[in-house]
């Protein structure tokens, strides 16, 4: 219902439009969250990474060299443009058949056979290679964005932890008040606590220290705002009860500023992900309650497989070699002669006075011309050339498969390290968890400092932050293996 209150919101603030679309708007939205909630999270990263596809302008003018390096094919595969030559003589030139008054010459070359079929097969394999770079631009854009959610996801859950832990000290400065007033004694003023534990889902870390037991300086004043006697001499139980009180104060003022920084720590996060999106930074972002890791098979040899047939990088370094083989096959058909087909017009004048055959008649010369390529230097330079780049490309194409095993093999190691941390502090925080209950109803009779209880308490939001750290962890771990293998989601 929140995310829904969101979207209301957003487009009422955005969108001045009449009541019956706005109205349609939102009961769009709330279809759209109620009948997709069993699978919301699939469907939400889904639909932010088709979204980031189609937006992203990274992206698209990735795709636009793309598409600019196809429209080489047809330039590289066309014959040379013919010559057209056309002369006039101001004095008509004397001929045997008459004046020749103008001259016209066409001529065509033709590469030799098969030039153009290389030229054509190197385009293309560099367009190729410029598609798989646009297959990488656009996988790191999908892990980016997956990436960014999985911080706004442990973002909301540090804050959602940080509530319960607020409502807890909340309720622990009651029970303080109570032992306070009735001298030490809680459970003779009060119904006996319920500490409102329950098992953990996937809660994200902290490191900020929310919910310490730090001390500072502060007022002597209980939750009322009113004033309270401190004895002197050795600590009464009235006296100490008051500590309790402002020990816990303390805390709960700690983290509500806690809980104002995690606020304003969202907007920038919101900001870069709805950057990825390519639409408003104030847009709302949708993020599930808990997320839980997909099953992982992590087989170093069955992915490492998958890396080297699909990666883009890898495919990419292919494709560059195939062009530069097609390049050098060029370079060797160049230097054959080049043949040209042509033809030479002369335009005659009849003499005057000349009884000639055919006086005057215009006259066709078909021609053939041949270039003699003599000088082999540039055309065995030119061989060399594809063949050095070629040969680069391919150990260029062995250092990233061998930075990719190393990367692939620190992932993994990241995905076991999170899912043994994963299973750690689940079996911590259960053990936790039953000290806390039996700490606070100690507590209540008299019979265990607030002290004990408060750092049992900080131990298990510090248990469940790391909790939440690990499954983020493995998530984003799981995506970067993914993102290596060339695996969508959809």
């Amino acid at each position: 219902m929140k995310q829904l209150y969101l979207y209301i919101k957003y487009w009422r603030d955005r969108n001045s439009v009449p009541l019956c679309l706005r109205v349609e708007k939102i009961v769009l939205v709330a279809i759209l969250v109620c009948v997709l909630k069993p699978g919301y999270s699939q469907d939400s990263i889904n639909n932010y990474l088709m979204i980031a596809a189609k937006n992203n302008p990274s992206l698209k003018a990735s795709y636009n060299e793309y598409l600019a390096s196809l429209e080489m094919v047809p330039q590289v595969g066309a014959l040379p443009d013919p010559d057209v030559t056309f002369g006039y003589f101001i004095k008509p030139k004397e001929e045997l058949m008459g004046k020749q008054v103008a001259d016209i010459r066409f001529m065509q070359m033709f590469p030799w056979f098969g030039t153009l079929k290389a030229s054509k097969t190197e385009a293309t394999s560099m367009a190729q290679a410029r598609f798989e770079a646009f297959a990488e631009a656009r996988n790191r854009l999908y892990f980016e964005v997956k990436s960014a959610w999985y911080q706004l996801y442990k973002l909301n859950k540090e804050k959602a932890l940080a509530e319960k832990n607020l409502k807890f000290l909340k309720t622990f400065e009651q029970l303080a008040l109570v032992r306070f007033k009735t001298g030490g004694n809680a459970s003779s003023g009060s119904q006996r606590f319920s500490s409102g534990i329950s098992q953990p889902d996937q809660s994200s870390p902290s490191k900020s220290g929310m919910g310490g037991t730090s001390m500072g300086s502060g007022s002597a004043v209980n939750a009322g705002g009113a004033s309270m006697p401190v004895s002197g001499g050795s600590m009464t139980q009235q006296g100490k009860g008051m500590v309790d009180v402002l020990r816990v104060q303390m805390d709960i003022r700690e983290l509500e500023t806690s809980i104002e920084s995690l606020n304003d720590k969202k907007i920038p996060l919101e900001a870069a992900f709805n950057s990825l999106l390519n639409r408003p930074q104030n847009f709302p972002v949708l993020v599930p309650d808990s997320l839980i890791a997909s099953d992982f098979i992590a087989d170093f040899k069955l992915l490492s497989d998958s890396i080297s047939a699909h990666n883009p990088m890898i495919k990419m370094y292919k494709s560059e070699q195939a062009s530069y083989e097609a390049k050098a096959d060029k370079a060797r058909r160049m230097g054959y002669p080049m043949v040209g087909v042509g033809f030479d017009y002369m335009v005659l004048k009849p003499k005057e006075g000349a009884d000639i055959m055919d006086n005057g008649k215009d006259m066709v010369m078909p021609m053939v011309t041949i270039t003699l390529p003599i000088y082999r230097k540039k055309y065995n330079a030119m061989r060399r050339e594809a063949d050095l780049q070629q040969s680069a490309s391919r150990e260029k194409q062995t250092a990233m498969l061998n930075d990719l095993q190393v990367n692939l093999q620190n992932l993994l190691l990241d995905v076991k390290n999170a899912r043994r941390k994963t299973e750690q502090y689940q079996w911590q925080i259960k053990l936790t968890n039953q000290s806390l209950d039996i700490l606070a109803a100690t507590y209540q009779s008299g019979g265990a400092d607030l002290e004990e209880v408060l750092q049992m308490q900080q131990k298990r939001l510090e248990l469940e932050f790391k909790l939440v750290e690990s499954m983020v962890d493995q998530l984003t771990a799981v995506a970067n293996v993914e993102y290596l293998m060339a695996k969508s989601n959809y």
